[in-house]
């Protein structure tokens, strides 16, 4: 069978259109940037970030200005709470600092900024 020439412009387009879109949902993937463990071993704070073409930080910052979501999960790896729950509590990598309060049971993940270990309610 011989190949038709009116129909390899549509396969090249074809092509790329399916190429791009794997490596659109390849990368469109929450990327997990760090992971705490409470010193207990129960809970953990990972540290996740939407990648995006066309991220808004600062030149040279090395993506540090980027808004990251804040997920406490169980040991068993169940969610709790995400700092996205509260819309008022956005976070920027930079300013990511965590501290564990097994006591209270919350845990901080920014200056002002916690969620409960419990319960996972976000509070800003």
């Amino acid at each position: 069978m011989k190949p038709n020439k009116k129909n390899l412009p549509f396969l090249v387009i074809f092509l790329l259109l399916t190429a791009s879109w794997l490596i659109y949902n390849q990368y469109r993937a929450l990327k997990e940037v760090r992971t705490y463990y409470s010193p207990d071993g129960k809970y953990q704070l990972v540290i996740t970030k939407e990648p995006n073409i066309f991220s808004s930080t600062m030149p040279g910052d090395g993506g540090t200005s980027s808004e990251v979501t804040v997920v406490l999960k169980d040991a068993k790896g169940t969610i709790i709470g995400k700092s996205s729950d509260n819309e008022n509590c956005s976070v920027l990598l930079f300013s990511v600092d965590v501290t564990w309060d097994l006591e209270n049971m919350e845990v901080s993940y920014a200056k002002a900024r916690t969620i409960n270990l419990k319960t996972g309610e976000v509070q800003c």
